[in-house]
């Protein structure tokens, strides 16, 4: 067993161990604060591709409106990263790939063929509220992305999305989802590497 990330009186999370530990994938999240990278899949490496073709410039159609129907336009877009503090033993740390300040509406990029879980949105707006960051989003979108090949252009473009509402209520759904499971993920993890028990 190799010496954890971990320290005894705060922990910090994301949405990707939350949810790998929600689903009892407990390997990943030992490996993840023991620092031991995860096996690159198929899938991995498209989203990595996907990601890298939209920040530099790549074709993309992204939903600008609550009222969205067609594909409105393409450009280049650039993650934001916030790391923020939930409670004194807790730090949130999300990527959020997509922020339209113009329409209120932030967006993450799904490539496998599973749906997305849309509390991992109001995990983000949870965060911007937590940094007192300037944009407020009313919505929130999980953009489904695929590649496309024509005449021998290279494109990434959305196949489907899926468009939520934001409001007090997701983002209390969003901090009591967040704070209870980093309680019982942080309990087990010191118990598994310094024996503390509660």
């Amino acid at each position: 067993m190799n010496t954890p990330k971990l320290s005894k009186s705060k922990i910090r999370v994301s949405w990707s161990v939350l949810s790998q530990w929600k689903a009892g994938n407990y390997d990943y999240v030992y490996n993840y604060y023991e620092g031991i990278e995860a096996d690159t899949t198929s899938a991995m490496l498209f989203g990595q591709m996907a990601h890298s073709a939209i920040e530099k410039g790549k074709a993309i159609f992204i939903p600008t409106t609550p009222g969205f129907k067609k594909p409105v336009k393409k450009g280049v877009f650039h993650e934001t990263k916030l790391v923020v503090e939930l409670e004194d033993w807790l730090t949130l740390s999300v990527v959020i790939d997509y922020m339209d300040n113009t329409n209120n509406i932030i967006a993450d990029f799904k490539t496998g063929k599973s749906k997305g879980n849309p509390l991992q949105l109001y995990i983000y707006d949870l965060a911007l509220s937590a940094e007192q960051h300037l944009m407020k989003p009313t919505h929130a979108a999980l953009v489904y992305l695929e590649e496309e090949l024509t005449n021998h252009k290279h494109e990434i473009l959305y196949r489907a999305y899926d468009l939520y509402k934001l409001n007090d209520v997701t983002k209390a759904t969003a901090r009591e989802w967040v704070t209870t499971l980093a309680a019982d993920m942080f309990t087990k993890l010191k118990e598994k590497y310094y024996g503390e028990t509660d």
